[in-house]
């Protein structure tokens, strides 16, 4: 017969393993049923007009600032309602649920710097009136799930909050210098760089007291880059807007 600490031993694998296919498994072979009628009804809470122009540029008219951004959160997912969701369920720490294994480095990282942990406790620190326009945003994307359940990457990401909201911006603050990548080379299979041979102090002063020419290259990154041509602005001029 089976010993008591074997069957224990056996249990715990069978959690674990459970639990690994709930994170990594693909969704493309996990059997979810997408049901998001009832998300419609978020609807009835705003008042806003969108408009798009010729150029397809949306004017959003609300009566308050979360009417505005209910619409603005709409406008985005029509544009492109993949991106907004990758970011949601990275945020999530659930990327690996939508595409695998291959995804653990950034589900690590949201666990790593327990963002969850931070959107909970503080959440409610945030005023009133930007919980609003945050609740707002999301219900856009909550609206626009249910009127289009074929385009949802994963059902159980609804409803989104302002908490993901939140959430999707903590998440991104240490992209932007790289942790991702950093975490990325740990789950190789090989070591992905050479250990320093310098102190950390000595390679920062290094830095600091080289010409600007000898600077390492960090590479040219930027976001929202918005260029009009002469033929498309209204004096005939050229404008553009980069931050």
């Amino acid at each position: 017969m089976m010993k008591r600490w074997q069957k224990i031993v056996l249990g715990i694998v069978a959690v674990l393993v459970l639990a690994a296919a709930y994170i990594f498994w693909p969704q493309g072979v996990w059997p979810f049923v997408v049901n998001l009628d009832e998300l419609e009804a978020v609807n009835d809470n705003y008042d806003v007009l969108i408009r798009r122009d010729t150029l397809g540029v949306p004017h959003i008219f609300g009566q308050t600032d979360a009417d505005a951004t209910y619409g603005l959160g709409y406008a985005h997912a029509e544009d492109d309602f993949l991106t907004i969701q990758q970011a949601l369920v990275a945020a999530r720490g659930k990327l690996g649920v939508a595409y695998g294994i291959d995804a653990a480095p950034n589900d690590y990282m949201v666990q790593l710097l327990r963002i969850w942990d931070v959107v909970d406790a503080q959440y409610d620190t945030i005023p009133p009136d930007i919980q609003a326009i945050m609740q707002g945003y999301a219900d856009g994307l909550n609206y626009y799930a249910a009127l289009h359940e074929d385009e949802v990457l994963l059902p159980e990401l609804f409803p989104l909050s302002g908490r993901d909201v939140a959430a999707g911006f903590i998440h991104r603050v240490p992209i932007f210098f790289g942790l991702d990548g950093a975490l990325g080379e740990l789950f190789a299979e090989t070591r992905q760089g050479t250990v320093s041979q310098k102190e950390i102090g000595d390679r920062r002063l290094e830095i600091a007291q080289s010409p600007i020419s000898n600077l390492p290259n960090t590479g040219k990154y930027g976001s929202n880059v918005v260029a009009v041509g002469p033929e498309r602005s209204a004096n005939g001029e050229t404008f553009l807007a980069i931050n």
